[in-house]
Parts: C-alpha cells; structure tokens; sequence
C-alpha cells in the first residue's frame, strides 16, 4: 500500500516566489524512469522525468510556523513518512487564506528512499496541476489558484516539505459517503468525468499518446473537492502520487516500458487491477483505468466499495477471474456471498440513508 496515507489538501494564494520564479532552479537527484522489467529498451519517456521537480527551498524557509504571519497552524493527519498541518494565512485577499503543508514525519529517516517519493510526488503535481496562477478545469474564469486541470497544484516545494492547496470540501470518499444517496444522475456524471480527467492528465501523455506516469494508488481518498458555490458539485483533483511510477518508453513497440510492484500488501483494497494481486506481474498505466473503474461504482452506488458484498480473499480470486463486481439489483449480487455483507464494510463512508445497501 502506499507509503502515504495522508491525502487531504485549498485556496491560498500566497506564494513566496511562485511556480514559475521556481522552475530555473534545478533540484538534486531528480526522479528517473526505472529499468523495464521485461527486457524491452527502455529510453526517457519525457523530458520533465530528467528535470525534476522545481525547488523554492527559501520560501518554504520563510514560513514560519510561529508569529504574528500566521492566524493558526494544526496538526490534520500522518501518512506512512509524512505529516500533514493547515497553516491558516492572515492579510489575504478576502482576510484569511488556507494551505496544507506536507513535511517530514518525527520518527522517520531523512532516507534517499522518502526523499524520492517526496520529489516523485511534487514532480506531478507540478508538471499535471498546472500553475497556481491557471484558472479552474472548467474554464470559468476563476483565478483560485488551485491549477488548471483536475490534478492538485503546488504552490511551494522543498527537499521533504511541500505547500499545496486545503481541499475545502475533503475527499471524494467522504462527500459521496456523506451526501451519495442524494447525488443525481448528473452529478454522478460531473464526478465521475471530473475524476477521470484528473487521471487522464496525470498519466502526462506524449504527443503520441503514450503515458508517461502511472498513479499506481487511484482510490475515492486521493481525490481532493473545492467547493465552486451556487450549489454545484465541487471541483475533483487528484493528488498524492509519491507511490506512481514514472514510465520509459519503448521506441521499438512504441509504448510504455511495464514495471512490476513485488510484494505489496493490498490492506483489503478492491480497487486494483488483476495484474496488482499477481506476483511481480507487469504493469503499466492501464492499472489506474482499471481502479478508475471503481471509483466509479463508488459514485455510481452512492458509496459501495467494489465487492463490497463479499470477503476480500474471494474478491481477490474473482478479480484474478475476469470477474468485475456486480450492481445492487444485478442478477447474482452479492449471491452466495451476502452473508458477508454487514462485515465488510457496505458503505464506504457516513452514508444518509442509514444501515448496509
């Protein structure tokens, strides 16, 4: 499972510096596509995989988690090597302003290890969130500064320490278990193609299509929403990509080189594709669509897991079967299986309506 289980950022637009001031600078140990697994020649798939990601080492510096700059700092969440703090901004356009730092967690090495997965994940935020200066995915004109696409933005970045927007309406798992028996048709479509788009622009295609990132980690959790107002569906971002894996490419098949994730605990996750319950199988970025799929039947359901009806172990060998998970009204839901519905878990969150469906 991934290494950082902390996937919640908002709207501030202070920055020291800024994206494009930070892009000249070039950081150390840049992430690098890793060797293909199954003998293909393996060459760099893009130029941003040699650059790295953009370094604002004194901006970061700059802010202080005590003094008179700073309204309130509380501490939201851990990860597997990473703390997450709201910083609450005073003097803002429109008074107080909100970020989400991302730091080192107490108790872990400052290893080369967590230093990659920091730099990986600030690397796609940046390169798939867009500036903080773009206006939102819909093109309405709002300069939030939150990027122009459906993948979170960055703001400031340094070795393990970064500064992104504060997800105002939480995640996707939470809003569709609080609010999924309420949810239109329509927004379950605004959801749904918002999600996609956020994976789609991740995967940072080249011009001939190829992908060049896989997320590895696509669940409701790692999807951010803001809140766009006049009772519309927030906007969806996707974020946390320190467990992906940047892609090579292979000019003689003209494709992404695939990689293998051995020895993964999957910690009861449904959503992977058959290829990530294998043993060092090969994967490439096909492994999201797959687990898009069911963040889909998430929305679609009003908060149901995939195979939420039956025991993980026997998800698991249906999934390595072809199977996909059946539907509330399908023909063989749930089947021999429903005696295990109420203990694995039903809803995926605070659902409305009360009790399992």
């Amino acid at each position: 499972e991934d290494e950082d289980g902390a996937t919640v950022p908002s709207r501030s637009r202070r920055r020291r510096g800024g994206p494009a001031a930070a892009r000249a600078r070039s950081p150390p140990n840049p992430p690098v596509p890793a060797p293909s697994d199954d003998g293909a020649e393996c060459v760099t798939a893009a130029a941003y995989q040699e650059r790295g990601p953009p370094s604002t080492c004194n901006d970061v510096h700059g802010l202080a988690f005590v003094g008179s700059d700073l309204h309130d700092v509380s501490y939201l969440t851990s990860g597997g090597f990473r703390s997450v703090f709201v910083v609450d901004f005073l003097g803002g356009e429109g008074g107080e302003e909100t970020a989400i730092v991302k730091t080192h967690r107490m108790g872990k090495d400052f290893s080369e290890k967590y230093l990659g997965k920091s730099q990986l994940d600030v690397l796609i935020l940046g390169e798939a969130g867009g500036g903080a200066d773009a206006g939102s995915p819909d093109d309405d004109g709002d300069q939030s500064g939150r990027g122009g696409s459906n993948v979170l933005s960055v703001w400031q970045y340094c070795a393990f320490t970064s500064v992104s927007p504060y997800a105002t309406s939480g995640t996707l798992a939470d809003y569709v278990g609080e609010y999924g028996g309420d949810l239109t048709p329509a927004e379950m479509y605004d959801l749904s193609l918002q999600a996609a788009r956020g994976l789609a622009r991740s995967h940072l295609h080249r011009p001939d299509g190829v992908a060049t990132f896989a997320h590895a980690d696509v669940k409701p959790p790692q999807f951010l929403l803001f809140d766009r107002g006049d009772g519309r569906t927030p906007e969806v971002r996707l974020n946390d990509f320190n467990r992906g894996r940047l892609l090579g490419y292979d000019p003689g098949r003209r494709r992404a080189c695939p990689f293998r994730l051995c020895g993964v605990k999957h910690n009861g996750s449904t959503y992977r594709s058959p290829e990530e319950y294998m043993s060092c199988a090969d994967q490439d970025d096909r492994i999201d669509v797959y687990a898009l799929g069911g963040v889909i039947y998430f929305i679609v359901t009003g908060g149901l897991r995939p195979w939420h009806y039956t025991s993980f172990k026997r998800a698991t060998g249906r999934i390595l079967d072809g199977e996909t998970s059946a539907y509330p009204g399908d023909e063989g839901y749930g089947g021999d299986d429903d005696d295990t519905h109420g203990r694995s878990g039903g809803r995926g969150g605070k659902g409305r309506g009360g009790g399992e469906r």
